[in-house]
């Protein structure tokens, strides 16, 4: 039989064992609360150097108002978003993004982007690959007229992907593969970071990929060939978010077509598709594999809604690509590619008025 002195210690230890408790949620709470509070602070200060910088990004990327968007109902302005969009163009194409969202967008760029002296090197080689098909005299006297501006821009951009926080890509340590890998793990890891913090990240899927150490070209989407084959990168992010938060990531598809070069008055076309998440996909055995498909699929049917219609349908079983050396609007082969008119009826591309990689 329990006695009223050992009820009454039974319930003091009850009660003191409530107040340990509570104590350490409310610690809990607080301490989280704290880290809330310094990530929007840091967010504010990030907001207000990215604002500062779009506005001048925007003169120069998209100085006239020449975008078609289509899609607006399906953009994304608050909490976590992951958007994935085609990248035909250096620099109009990131223009009609910034001009898209009010909020910050954090995209992830090559490291030259962060370094001066990087970026001027590969502003120079750009202009030396492009402007060659117009002489080496007419190419060398253009580009020493655009240095002041190369230099200006070098300067400028460094600076502004470091302070608004943009996440770095390093496509060049392929010497040392460990290095590599730990170096893109740490990328992603970043991007998922970025993400559960509510933030809006953007992967542009580029035509190029490392393959045995050497910047190497895509081969063509079988959806639409506009489009190189989609790396599998963001399905294994919102994957990975999902296994360790179950947490539902909605990804944005965005297609992007007129963006080639920096011809301001070029209009583009911008088309903004429905959001998708992962959760279909999570019995599938191959989600990753069925998630990127879908996605590349879905913005080529985007491209086609804007009026950019493939040469051909769906089921190409060519290996033609484009080269991004380019000299003429008609594509060049590949010694990979196989010849006109072979067994397998491969389709020589031939894009026409569009100027690709002009």
């Amino acid at each position: 039989m329990i006695n009223d002195d050992s009820f009454l210690n039974f319930a003091e230890k009850k009660c003191e064992l409530g107040k340990d408790l509570f104590t350490i949620h409310h610690s809990y709470v607080k301490e989280k609360m704290y880290i809330g509070d310094q990530i929007k602070e840091k967010d504010r200060e990030i907001r207000e150097k990215y604002d500062a910088a779009k506005e001048k990004l925007l003169k120069f990327f998209v100085p006239f108002d020449n975008i078609i968007y289509t899609g607006l109902e399906n953009k994304i302005e608050e909490g976590p978003n992951l958007i994935i969009a085609n990248h035909p163009g250096i620099a109009r194409d990131i223009g009609s993004l910034l001009k898209l969202y009010t909020r910050p967008l954090f995209f992830t760029p090559r490291k030259e982007l962060f370094d001066k002296n990087e970026l001027n090197q590969l502003i120079k080689d750009f202009y030396k690959r492009h402007l060659s098909k117009y002489g080496s005299i007419t190419a060398t006297l253009i580009n020493k007229m655009l240095t002041p501006i190369r230099n200006v821009f070098s300067d400028y951009v460094p600076k502004i992907m470091k302070e608004t926080k943009m996440i770095s890509i390093d496509l060049n340590n392929h010497k040392d593969k460990r290095a590599a890998v730990k170096n893109l793990r740490e990328s992603i890891e970043k991007i998922k970071t970025y993400l559960k913090n509510e933030r809006a990240v953007v992967i542009f899927q580029t035509p190029i990929s490392m393959i045995n150490g050497n910047e190497t070209e895509r081969e063509i989407s079988q959806y639409h060939d506009y489009l190189y084959k989609f790396n599998t990168t963001c399905a294994k992010i919102v994957n990975e978010i999902y296994k360790e938060d179950k947490k539902i990531i909605p990804i944005t598809p965005i297609s992007i077509y007129n963006a080639e070069g920096l011809n301001p008055f070029k209009r583009m076309k911008v088309n903004i598709g429905k959001a998708m998440t992962i959760e279909p996909y999570l019995k599938e055995e191959n989600l990753i594999i069925e998630l990127t498909q879908d996605l590349e699929k879905t913005i080529a049917t985007l491209l086609e809604k804007s009026g950019l219609h493939s040469k051909k349908k769906y089921g190409r079983t060519g290996t033609f690509t484009r080269s991004i050396d380019c000299t003429s609007i008609r594509c060049t082969r590949r010694s990979r590619c196989t010849p006109e008119g072979s067994r397998n009826d491969t389709l020589v591309l031939n894009p026409g008025p569009l100027d690709f990689w002009i």
